[in-house]
């Protein structure tokens, strides 16, 4: 796990700017640095910068920028199945020095098969190669969006780097308004944050850039790697826990210290018990909270006792305000999603002991285990066998089971025709869009927010080779929709981020290439069946910890936000209200009465003001 910035400019490069813009990265690679400048053919010049968290191949030979004949490479991440194209390789006569270097395998490759070589890839990665015989930049980013690649393009100019913060070092970059009402709607930032002309790389695409093509597109990456399981076999659950298995031990690739970070949810609870198949008991880390309502610490120590795993726990009560702040200006942008605060302080902890750990990211949208998928899979498979009088049935049921937001939301009895903004309003508070400072600017953030963040999801109908109508009939719907906005935007972002401040590296064993592979090729009643997702995950773990373990209500990794927003309720309310620009949006809503009763949903959009204000302080 890495960082890396990348500059190509017509303009002269100034060595000292590049490396200490490189050198805000310093946290993701406190181990080395390394930087080299070289040329295109027509004279434009490239730098390349890199710095270094030694997890795998530790001899320094490895430290990047890496040569490997025609092509210089510098990226960040793993590739898990390194040893198995290191033999590939070799049995088409070319020569690996170091069986043990991820990064010595992924230069070989790209320099003897080009980009092709990057659709062999299992592993979180995203990087740059520089092809010296064709003058040309490579860029690439894994298939689930694991590892970001921020990226500002203009002219013959491209600057890429692994955070945001690199790039503001090097150019004044302007705040984007739309951006930041649309992230703030859905919750997370699409498309390189709030910045105006600056963008992400999509999830499982690359970009060949030159000076004379500085207007390339990123093109999709065709990944193949499968697992010889057959998904549709008459065991399917032992198919399954096999692949799962496979994928850990593959994880488990490292030089250096590895633990586990163990919430007491399925997902990470299956990690720990596909390590304990595995003979390995590494130590397992994990935050409680004082709210006894968030906290799931006590199943988390059952699964650790269960598998005689060691056990470290730390317990949050409300972090020290300033302590938060700090987290949350790591990010560069604004981010919403709460949970940062607790995920950054259970890196920090494990970091004092491991330089790896793994953890449960993914189970939620590989296996269809949110509510808001299950709920409307539910409603779409009614009305697939039964029609509108199924359906009509179906809401009925869900009026009494779903949560308040989707029993409340009106929209949930006429949407059946248009899955993506259905799925779009159930997933998002559109409460917020009343805080818009103008009306009619509020009605073009829904329109421009739903028509942006839909993209995905129609792709998806369209690959799935479904009616768009009728595509939220399959579980892998969600999934391909949610990878690069939900998944890749929110979830892995805080991934990376949390543990890229503390110098750990973060895995995700449940993303793995070949298991996503194979789960999406599972019957659906294996991942949804009725009212309950993540079916087969669950099945697996009540095996060996109980029905009452694996079957309880979903809580997730939740922040006691109460606590926290009423013990510090004066600086929250003073950034809400002196951070906020009141050009964008009214704010006295959410300070109207005092946090302590406030309602969650209130709570909530308090909290997303808070970070937009401090976010705006900050800078």
């Amino acid at each position: 796990m890495c960082g890396f910035l990348v500059i190509a400019s017509s303009d002269e490069i100034h060595p000292e700017r590049a490396r200490a813009a490189r050198d805000t990265l310093a946290a993701r690679g406190p181990d080395d640095a390394g930087e080299e400048r070289l040329s295109f053919p027509d004279g434009t010049g490239l730098y390349l910068g890199h710095r270094r968290l030694s997890i795998l191949g530790l001899d320094p030979r490895n430290r990047q920028p890496y040569a490997s004949g025609r092509v210089r490479l510098i990226f960040n991440g793993e590739i898990y199945n390194f040893i198995e194209l290191a033999r590939e390789l070799e049995a088409e006569g070319i020569r690996i020095e170091d069986s043990h270097s991820d990064t010595e395998v992924l230069a070989a490759g790209l320099a003897a098969h080009g980009e092709q070589f990057l659709e062999r890839l299992n592993g979180m990665f995203a990087g740059c190669a520089y092809f010296e015989d064709e003058g040309r930049l490579l860029l690439f980013r894994d298939p689930t969006g694991q590892k970001p690649i921020f990226l500002h393009r203009k002219g013959t100019t491209l600057i890429a780097a692994s955070e945001p913060k690199a790039l503001l070092a090097l150019r004044r970059f302007e705040r984007d308004d739309e951006k930041i009402l649309a992230g703030l709607l859905v919750g997370y930032h699409i498309d390189g944050g709030v910045w105006r002309d600056m963008e992400t790389l999509p999830p499982g695409h690359l970009l060949d850039w030159s000076p004379g093509r500085a207007s390339s597109v990123p093109r999709a990456i065709a990944f193949r790697t499968r697992d010889e399981a057959d998904p549709r076999s008459p065991d399917g659950l032992g198919a399954l826990e096999g692949v799962l298995e496979r994928a850990v031990e593959r994880h488990l690739r490292a030089d250096v210290p590895l633990g586990l970070f163990l919430s007491g949810g399925i997902d990470s609870t299956l990690n720990l018990l596909a390590l304990k198949r595995l003979g390995k008991t590494p130590t397992c880390f994990t935050i409680g909270f004082t709210d006894t309502a968030n906290d799931e610490s006590e199943f988390a120590r059952r699964a650790a006792d269960h598998c005689g795993a060691p056990f470290q726990m730390e317990v949050v009560d409300a972090p020290d305000f300033d302590a938060a702040c700090a987290i949350l200006d790591y990010y560069d942008e604004p981010f919403y999603d709460s949970s940062a605060i607790p995920t950054a302080l259970l890196n920090r902890m494990a970091a004092r002991s491991v330089k790896v750990v793994l953890g449960g990211d993914g189970g939620d949208e590989v296996f269809c285990g949110y509510r808001r998928y299950v709920y409307q899979h539910f409603l779409a498979r009614a009305r697939r066998h039964l029609g509108s009088g199924g359906r009509d049935a179906a809401l009925a049921l869900l009026k009494r089971v779903a949560p308040g937001r989707i029993r409340r939301n009106k929209y949930l009895l006429n949407a059946g025709s248009d899955p993506a903004e259905m799925l779009f309003r159930n997933s998002h508070d559109l409460g917020l869009l009343e805080f818009i400072s103008d009306e009619r600017r509020a009605a073009r953030t829904y329109e421009t927010t739903l028509a942006t963040w839909r993209v995905p999801f129609d792709e998806a109908a369209q690959g799935l080779a479904k009616d768009p109508r009728r595509a939220d009939a399959d579980p892998a719907y969600y999934f391909h929709g949610d990878v690069p906005r939900y998944l890749s935007c929110d979830i892995l972002t805080k991934a990376d981020r949390s543990s890229m401040m503390h110098g750990i590296e973060q895995r995700a064993p449940l993303l793995d290439t070949a298991l996503v592979d194979f789960a999406l090729r599972l019957p659906p009643s294996l991942r949804v069946r009725r009212l309950e997702g993540k079916k087969a995950l669950k099945e697996l773990v009540a095996r060996e910890l109980g029905a009452g373990f694996a079957y309880r209500r979903k809580q997730g990794f939740v922040f006691p936000i109460r606590r926290f927003m009423t013990t510090h309720e004066t600086a929250i309310r003073e950034t809400i209200r002196h951070g906020v620009p009141s050009d964008l949006l009214r704010v006295d809503g959410v300070l109207d009465d005092p946090f302590e009763g406030a309602s969650p949903e209130l709570l909530g959009r308090a909290w997303k003001l808070f970070v937009l204000g401090r976010f705006f302080r900050s800078r």
